[in-house]
């Protein structure tokens, strides 16, 4: 397998809407990570709801292989570097219990929990990434220019 990536188009949205309940917005952008052998979709990184310093996001992944090949670093790049996002917002159903595991190991941290927000005894878990507590985000080096 040989994992690329590339930008978001409106056509992954069927993607994300197969996989979990998910409203498109107007102003969306992302990655995705495909097989470059068989051009299949592996995940999606979906942004939405911008605001002059932060972005909620939502994911899926429909192969765990993606993880191996860089799409938590091919994330955290594109969020803050490319992006340009300060911070960044997930909201995670309770019982999500992978999708809130690798939002620890990126970085994020619970804001809050909205009891039974989902379902019955399922709450929505808030939760907020911040670009200088992303392990995964390598600042940009800077480069020098020559005056005159």
């Amino acid at each position: 397998m040989k994992v690329l990536f590339r930008p978001f188009a409106p056509a992954d949205l069927l993607t994300m809407k197969q996989a979990m309940p998910f409203s498109a917005s107007e102003n969306q952008n992302g990655i995705v990570a495909y097989d470059a052998e068989t051009h299949r979709t592996l995940a999606v990184l979906v942004a939405q709801e911008w605001t002059f310093t932060a972005c909620f996001v939502h994911w899926v992944v429909l192969n765990k292989m993606v993880f191996k090949h860089g799409f938590i670093e091919e994330i955290a790049n594109w969020l803050f570097t490319v992006a340009n996002r300060r911070k960044v917002y997930a909201l995670i159903q309770s019982d999500n219990k992978n999708s809130i595991s690798v939002c620890e190991k990126m970085g994020f941290k619970e804001k809050s929990v909205l009891e039974e927000a989902y379902d019955e005894d399922i709450d929505f878990v808030l939760m907020e990434a911040k670009r200088e507590d992303c392990p995964y985000w390598k600042q940009p080096e800077m480069k020098e220019v020559a005056n005159g």
